[in-house]
Order: C-alpha cells, then structure tokens, then sequence
C-alpha cells in the first residue's frame, strides 16, 4: 500500500491530468466516436425489408422511368394487347377489365410474378397490390402509375419496374389513387412460407372510390360517397339502389322515367354519386352518354352481363343476406323483407310483372357488386334499407322531391356558372343556411335542403321546436360548443364493424389490424361518452 502511495506522489503532472479524464470518474461522460455510434445503428434489426430482400435494385437513372422503357411481356404490349376473348383495342365489344395471356407462358415465372398475372387477368384496368414481407409489391404499369401519381420511387429489379409501399401509407397513398380514379385490388399471403414456392396468395378486396371503408378517407367532407347501382329496361322503367358503404346505408326505388331521363338526372343531382354500376348492356346508349356528360365525372363501371335473370334468382340472393339478419329487429331491415314477401306471394311467371320487380333487381345487383369486390359480409353486417320514392306524386310519401333543374337553378347546393371555381360552393343557399357545428347535423341540413316536408303539421312541430330552442341561448350555445367536439360518429361505430371482419383478421399481422381496430374502439368509446354527458345536460 506504500509503495502504491508513494508511485502516486511521485507521478507527473500530466498524469494527474489523465487521472481526472479517465473514463471510471462519474462526472465524466463517455465519448464514444461517430463511426462506432453508426455501426451500433446499423446493427439494430430493421422492422421493414430492405431493397435486396424485396429483389430490387436502386438506380438513380433508371428512377426516371416511362412507360414506354417498362419491360413488358410480349403479349402484354400494345401490338399484341387482347382481352381475354381475343379482341384487340378498338373493335367491338372489347373488354378493358381483361387480358389475353398465352397458355403455359406463366410457367417459368416466380410465384410473385404468377400470382400478378393471374389477378391482372381479369382486373387489367385495376392496380394490383401484393403483400410480401411486409411491403406491397407494384410492377410493371402499375408501378408507374404509382409513381408518377404518388411520387414514390421506381426500381429496375429482376427486368422489370417495381415499386413498394409500407402498410402504414396504404391508406394515405390509396386516398390519393382513388381521387383520380383508378381502382385498387389488394392480394394478401394466406400461408406463411420459409421458401418461394410454398407460398400462397389471395384476393382480400377491390377498392375503389365508391366503397371505400377505411375510417380516414374524406372525414371532413359532408356529403356521402354514394355508390349507384342503376337499371332500366326498353320502356324506361328504372330501378336504383344507392349505398353508403361507410355508413352501411342503402336506398332503394324505381321509376317510370321520360324520353328526356327527367327522372334520372334529378336521382344523379341529388345524391351525386361518385360511382355508377350497371350492367353490360342494361342501359341505352343515351342513359350512359347523360351518365358520363355529368359535371362531377362520377367513375362508371360496367359488369359483364349472362343470362337474364328472373325473380327465383333475385329473391334467392337477398333472402341470403336477410337470413343472416333474422336476429335483429330493426324496422329498417323490416322493409327489405316484406319487399321480398309481396313479390313471393303475388310473382307469376313474367317477372316483370311482379310488385317492386325493379327494386329488387336494383337491391339483387347491388349485393351482387358488392361480393365482387369481397366486401358483402362486411358491409351485411349492419345495413340499414330506406325507400326512395323518386317521384314526389308517389303514395304517402311525407317529403318533395326537388326535381334536378330546380336544384341547378335555384343554386342550393352550387352556382352554375362559378361551379369550376372553388367559390361556387360557397355561394351556394345552402352555405348561407349552414351554421352547423357537427359532421352529422350538417348532412341532416342538406337532406332537409333537398327533400323539404309536405305535411303541414310535421313543418309546424318542426318551427315549434326551433322557436323554443330560441328561448334557451345559453343552452343552445353550450350544447353547440360540445358538439363541436364530437367527431363523424356515424361513420365511427360503423367503422367497428369493418374491423370486426374475421378476414381481415386472418389475412393482415397484428401491426396492421389489431392497433388500428383497438384505438377505433377505445376512440368509439370516449366519443359515446362525451355524447352521453352531453344528452345527460340536456
């Protein structure tokens, strides 16, 4: 101990500068280099795959990419392009939704590359989207398309353009797809592999700009994203089914329209529908001609058509649906079924003639678009049906039915002439009436708008109402102010049943569903909460 002590006096100055810097003094943090620190980062596992995974390659000359130095198949070209029925763009009947591919030319293809295929088949004019790892694959056109509408990178891997997307901007890049109309279908794995050809894909959803149900799209917009399924017949007698699909909302009607569609131009300008169904070959040229001259460019889609189809096959389908509804006793669901139990006691065999044929044809292709795009059992779960008069001298019908020119010239809901400025909203009548403070109350003010009462005394309980609201300012005011605070609360609990959807459980990880599902849920909740207190102060 005293030889140590006495080495330690005996120690230079310098020493005891080093003794003060060594790194075991508390009061001396550690420095540690920058390329230790780098290297200590990238040693950390990455939640995503990287690039050499997913089978890309970055180069930043082949970023700027067209269409025409994507690498296509041969039979994928615009000389060779056929639908699946072996007719060329341009001649007659040709089929955009559908591909020609050649026997046995997917053989030596990757599973990936396979499954691409195989969906693009029949869905050639949708984006194909394909989960691997945990990035969406897009390739060839498709990639493209996402890159130039996304900004997003290109990549040039394994001969051909690819590009990825993370399941966190699924959504936020599909809001943007869908606003310029292009149609998404979403392929999920359904078997975990450990090698390629193990693997195996599935179709999980069409989405497109009518039907989409993620709670984040358009939630400050007022009006609903309506989704029109329409029909007709020689004689011009039309049934419609409208839905919501966020609201799970159907309207359903018919009408006996005039040579001028009278009848159906004031339907499209009071519902404004962002998408319109029909058919192959169920419409006139001049319904789809009126259909696609609209000013708000809805999307048009075209089913192919078979065989024609009778009542035994329309009451067949929905009975389906209503079946799975038999525990609920909704007076809404009430109306679909005792649709379905006139035209069984009364149907002969012209189906034509049939009560309510037409609206339940509507209802029957409505159901039937919607196990296109793998979202009936979602959108089943709690629907509510309401009937749509369409003509304002129907049979006790409570409400006027403003005919479309009198929306347009009265300017309730834009100006005509200023209907390309953003101003031409905001000019509107109903812009000047609107001093709503909620989502929900301000599409209740525009149905008002459209559909104004008839009945007189319904009209004077309603002014009776609003003059004694006017008596209680404080009370109004404080009531406005925690409404204000509510969200879309519709669409919230509606939203829980979309998650609720054991397919969508079985075919996403628990990343992408399970945290989306529970602060929906917890977000429900607390809304319910704050409306409750809010009633209670009432």
């Amino acid at each position: 101990m005293s030889i140590d002590v006495e080495e330690d006096e005996t120690s230079s100055e310098e020493e005891e500068e080093d003794i003060d810097l060594n790194p075991k003094n508390k009061n001396v943090k550690k420095s540690v280099p920058k390329r230790k620190r780098r290297e200590k980062r990238d040693k950390k596992p990455n939640k995503y795959p990287s690039r050499k995974k997913l089978g890309v390659e970055y180069d930043p000359e082949k970023k700027k990419m067209t269409p025409e130095t994507i690498k296509l198949p041969e039979w994928a070209k615009e000389p060779n392009l056929r639908d699946k029925n072996g007719r060329r763009p341009g001649e007659e009947n040709y089929d955009p939704t559908s591909i020609y591919i050649p026997p046995n030319s997917l053989d030596k293809m990757s599973i990936f590359m396979k499954t691409y295929w195989e969906v693009k088949r029949n869905h050639y004019d949708k984006l194909v989207l394909i989960r691997v790892h945990r990035a969406y694959l897009l390739h060839y056109t498709d990639a493209y398309v996402y890159h130039t509408e996304c900004d997003s990178n290109i990549f040039q891997g394994f001969g051909y353009a690819v590009a990825y997307m993370y399941p966190a901007a699924v959504n936020k890049h599909c809001q943007k797809l869908l606003e310029k109309n292009y149609k998404i279908v979403l392929v999920e794995p359904t078997k975990f592999y450990e090698d390629k050809k193990d693997a195996a894909f599935e179709m999980y959803q069409i989405v497109t700009k009518g039907t989409f149900i993620e709670p984040n799209f358009n939630n400050n917009n007022l009006t609903s994203r309506y989704c029109l399924v329409l029909t007709e017949n020689k004689d011009l007698q039309c049934g419609f089914t409208y839905m919501d699909t966020t609201t799970h909302e159907f309207f359903m009607g018919e009408f006996q329209d005039t040579p001028n569609r009278t009848q159906l131009r004031s339907l499209l300008l009071r519902t404004t529908p962002v998408e319109i169904v029909y058919r192959e070959k169920s419409l006139s040229k001049e319904t789809v001609n009126m259909i696609k001259n609209m000013y708000w460019k809805p999307i048009v889609t075209s089913l192919p058509s078979t065989q024609p189809i009778g009542i035994e096959s329309i009451l067949y389908r929905i009975k389906k649906y209503i079946t799975k509804n038999n525990d609920r006793l909704d007076s809404n669901i009430e109306i679909l079924r005792n649709l379905v139990t006139m035209a069984e006691e009364s149907c002969s065999e012209e189906s034509s003639s049939c009560p309510n044929y037409w609206i339940l044809q509507g209802v029957y292709f409505a159901i039937e678009y919607l196990e296109y795009l793998y979202l009936a059992d979602i959108v089943f779960q709690k629907c509510v049906f309401f009937l749509d008069y369409g003509n304002q001298n129907a049979h006790n019908n409570p409400k006027m039915i403003l005919d479309g020119q009198s929306v347009h010239h009265l300017e309730l809901l834009d100006v005509p002439y200023l209907s390309n400025n953003q101003n031409g909203g905001a000019l509107s009548l109903f812009k000047y009436m609107d001093k709503t403070k909620s989502v929900f109350g301000r599409r209740m003010l525009k149905k008002w708008l459209l559909e104004p009462l008839m009945d007189p005394i319904q009209i004077n309980e309603r002014l009776d109402a609003i003059e004694e609201l006017a008596h209680f300012d404080d009370i109004s005011d404080f009531f406005q102010l925690k409404v204000s605070r509510l969200h879309d609360l519709e669409r919230l609990i509606h939203n829980i049943y979309n998650y609720g959807n054991r397919r969508i459980f079985y075919l996403n990880d628990v990343d992408a569903f399970v945290k989306p599902k529970v602060n929906i849920f917890i977000e429900a909740l607390q809304q319910l909460r704050e409306a409750d207190n809010i009633m209670k102060f009432m």
